[in-house]
């Protein structure tokens, strides 16, 4: 690896988006961590920091990657994370994010509902989404969405809705070409 050109290995980070596996990579070499700013797309599955015993906070350490990526373009988070967490992620990225995927899983905690900024109104920093899906949400109160000109698509799964919060995030997305309400429940 340490004989090909910059380009070649820009060009393989680019194509990676496993965060353990960035963090793995990154801990090589110095060439391959500097090639960590080429990175287009990041996923943190799940079980992220199932073993993490570090003094950072998983949104500090998810902060720390995606603030040495100079133009991420896709990020997706299943592991937990908190809205202070995303609302500093989604500042650093709204610019070149174009598909951002969260698993919220707040669907049986009220206390997500009330919490201020939500994670739901978190997610109005990214204007220049074009796809979004959410997993486990809980939108009983309409979310604080401006808008998002270049969504087209929209994702929620597993959620429950009430009709005027759902109302007013489909207000937000005056573009919307493609929605998919998959297993949600409301009235």
């Amino acid at each position: 690896m340490e004989s090909l050109p910059d380009a070649i290995v820009q060009c393989i980070f680019s194509h990676m988006n496993n965060a353990k596996d960035v963090a793995i990579c990154n801990c090589v070499s110095k060439r391959w961590k500097e090639s960590l700013p080429f990175i287009r797309s990041l996923y943190f599955p799940r079980n992220s920091f199932d073993n993490h015993t570090g003094i950072d906070h998983p949104d500090t350490i998810v902060w720390k990657m995606i603030s040495s990526i100079v133009k991420l373009e896709e990020l997706v988070v299943y592991s937990p994370f908190s809205s202070t967490g995303l609302a500093s992620w989604l500042l650093l990225v709204s610019s070149s994010l174009r598909h951002l995927e969260l698993r919220l899983d707040n669907l049986a905690e009220y206390q997500s509902c009330i919490e201020s900024p939500s994670k739901l109104d978190c997610i109005s920093a990214a204007k220049n989404l074009e796809s979004l899906k959410l997993w486990g949400v809980l939108m009983v109160k309409s979310p604080k969405w401006d808008a998002f000109p270049k969504l087209q698509t929209l994702e929620i799964v597993g959620a429950r809705l009430e009709d005027p919060a759902l109302t007013a995030a489909l207000q937000a997305c005056s573009n919307l070409k493609n929605l998919l309400l998959l297993g949600c429940e409301g009235g």
